[in-house]
């Protein structure tokens, strides 16, 4: 397990810990903010912007690595359509 993937777990054990367990409203409200968390940090197939450039730069020199999604999209236009 990486270390992000544990702090992700701890947060979500955080999450669902914090909360009023003598309140029905209280519980509802976690169980939702858990809900949003797991679907956010792990059933989404969407990639971030920040991701994309890291894969992007992985292996490259560092005067062809980009910095923003536009320079990227630049960059991968140009290696495919030149």
């Amino acid at each position: 397990m990486t270390s992000k993937e544990k702090k992700l777990i701890e947060e979500a054990y955080s999450i669902c810990s914090n909360y009023n367990w003598h309140d029905k409203i209280s519980m509802r409200f976690a169980l939702d903010n858990i809900k949003h968390f797991l679907k956010k940090n792990f059933l989404s197939n969407e990639k971030s912007d920040e991701w994309k450039i890291k894969q992007f730069n992985r292996n490259r020199l560092p005067e062809d690595r980009v910095s923003t999604i536009e320079e990227m999209e630049n960059r991968v236009d140009e290696i495919f359509n030149s």
